[in-house]
């Protein structure tokens, strides 16, 4: 079972990661030229680091790509081997381990030291945020549904008095991916922005018109991110608009589209 760990905790063990996270950036950057962002996510940026029956919890970081170099379109293996080269350097130079290449995400460990860190690889693709993973041994962009706007959400959130409601079912979901042994397709970025929009929609937005996505090109934020709900079966958006198809189409209802009333 998880559990919060305390604030002053969480300062503790993550200020080496930040050090280690900015030399590192900077390499990234100014040497193999990839432009890209690195910060905290889910739980780790926002103060809701959980900590597992043994004592320990992970750091969670996002490489955010902003533009994937052109040598790396068609080599996304080569990609995230590079970033590797780059993290190895600076966590063994501070005494941590490469312990876990996943599916997905870089995961470096220090022996009898309680955290550890995951790093994530996403970049942005029509709006949405999708992590580089590998399945079957061929690395993709895996899209993460409705996660475009979970930061601007988790800040409307708090701004509303919800926090409390968010910290219950971020940890109500760890637990629950934990007990059906799903943690590793739901890492805390996942589960954080499942837990924002269940609050968001739930508390906010009850009608789902206030965030999603379509075509930037042709299309405000609002109205793309009404589309995205009118997607997703879970939503009060798609079940609305399911609802209106159907009575414009009920002849005994008067939305429907043949009345003359």
């Amino acid at each position: 079972m998880y559990k919060y760990l305390l604030k002053k905790e969480v300062k503790k063990y993550r200020t080496p990661f930040t050090k280690i996270i900015l030399e590192a950036h900077q390499e990234i950057i100014k040497k193999i030229k990839i432009k890209a962002m690195i910060y905290s996510v889910g739980s780790a940026g926002n103060g809701l680091v959980t900590m597992d029956s043994s004592g320990k919890f992970d750091y969670d970081y996002n490489v955010e790509i902003i533009k994937i170099p052109e040598r790396y379109k068609n080599n996304l293996k080569g990609l995230k081997e590079e970033l590797i080269g780059v993290f190895d350097k600076y966590f063994t130079k501070a005494g941590f381990d490469h312990r876990r290449d996943s599916t997905a995400a870089i995961r470096y460990r220090k022996e009898n030291y309680p955290a550890s860190i995951d790093i994530g690889i996403v970049t942005k693709i029509k709006g949405n945020y999708n992590r580089l993973v590998r399945k079957n041994g061929v690395y993709i962009w895996n899209e993460i549904p409705n996660s475009g706007n979970v930061l601007e959400k988790s800040k409307i959130i708090r701004k509303s008095n919800h926090w409390k409601d968010l910290k219950e079912v971020y940890l109500s979901k760890k637990n629950a991916y934990e007990k059906e042994n799903e943690e590793e397709n739901h890492p805390s970025f996942i589960v954080f922005n499942e837990a924002v929009n269940q609050v968001y929609y739930k508390n906010i937005d009850k009608g789902g018109k206030a965030m999603a996505k379509v075509s930037g090109n042709t299309h405000t934020q609002a109205q793309m991110n009404h589309h995205a709900n009118q997607s997703n079966p879970n939503n009060t958006a798609h079940q609305a608009a399911n609802n209106n198809h159907a009575n414009q189409c009920n002849p005994n209802n008067s939305a429907y589209k043949g009345s003359k009333k």
